[in-house]
């Protein structure tokens, strides 16, 4: 009986703690709320052209002015992803149990209910951070290609003039 009691302790904090983490990363994601991977890009391009630029006027005191994001790569983009990992993680573990645990444990058919009930909940928001997550995942990738590919091209231009390319008769 001890057992059950613990287990049905750390399944009730997973989903607790699971929920908040939910939450936290809905917030999270508000600055990028409606944006696709193009626009998020563009505002990556923008702001890495501008620093890039700012540089080089700098170099010949001309003045500049850096255009921002108006999202934090870190906090609106890599944190969500993560939290929506580890309540997807946390959700799918608990109602993998749970869903076990009709089959295997002998309840009552109120206590059938409630636990098919809970199931299918945390399965649907099982699913749902597991969408989001994957949501952030594909934006992040774009958001990452898009700035090496700057940077290889930035490289490039620096690199041309300086390279041994030039053809002996």
């Amino acid at each position: 009986m001890k057992t059950l009691e613990i287990r049905v302790l750390l399944q009730t904090f997973s989903v607790a703690v699971a929920i908040s983490f939910y939450f936290w990363a809905n917030y999270l994601t508000n600055p990028i709320e409606g944006k696709s991977a193009s626009d998020l890009s563009k505002e990556i391009v923008g702001s890495i052209s501008s620093s890039i630029s700012g540089i080089f006027k700098e170099a010949v005191n001309q003045s500049y002015e850096v255009q921002h994001t108006s999202f934090n790569l870190i906090w609106n983009l890599g944190l969500p992803f993560i939290l929506f990992l580890i309540v997807t993680t946390l959700l799918g573990t608990v109602c993998f149990h749970l869903s076990k645990s009709i089959f295997t444990d002998s309840d009552s058919t109120l206590d059938i209910g409630i636990k098919c009930i809970t199931t299918i909940g945390l399965a649907y928001v099982t699913i749902m951070s597991g969408l989001r997550s994957l949501d952030l995942l594909i934006l992040n990738f774009a958001v990452a290609a898009i700035s090496i590919l700057i940077f290889i091209i930035l490289l490039g231009v620096i690199s041309a003039p300086f390279s041994n390319n030039s053809k002996s008769s």
